[in-house]
C-alpha cells in the first residue's frame, strides 16, 4: 500500500511539472503572438498615415 501510495504521488508530481512546463509554453506562445500583433498594428498605423499624407498632398496639387 505504501509502495502504491508513493507511486501515486510521485505521477502526480510529474503530471504537475508537465502542466507547469505546458502553461509556460502556452504564455511565452502567447506573448510572442501579442508581439506581432503589436508590430502589424504599428506597420498598419505607418501606412494609414502615409496614406492620410499622400491624400492631403494629392489635394493641395488639385488646388
Amino acid at each position: 500500500m505504501y509502495e502504491q501510495t508513493k507511486s501515486d504521488i510521485e505521477q502526480a508530481k510529474l503530471r504537475i511539472r508537465e502542466e507547469q512546463s505546458s502553461y509556460e509554453r502556452t504564455m511565452r506562445q502567447a506573448q510572442a503572438d501579442i508581439e506581432q500583433a503589436k508590430l502589424r498594428l504599428k506597420e498598419q498605423e505607418r501606412s494609414y498615415q502615409s496614406l492620410i499624407h499622400s491624400g492631403k498632398l494629392s489635394v493641395l496639387k488639385i488646388e
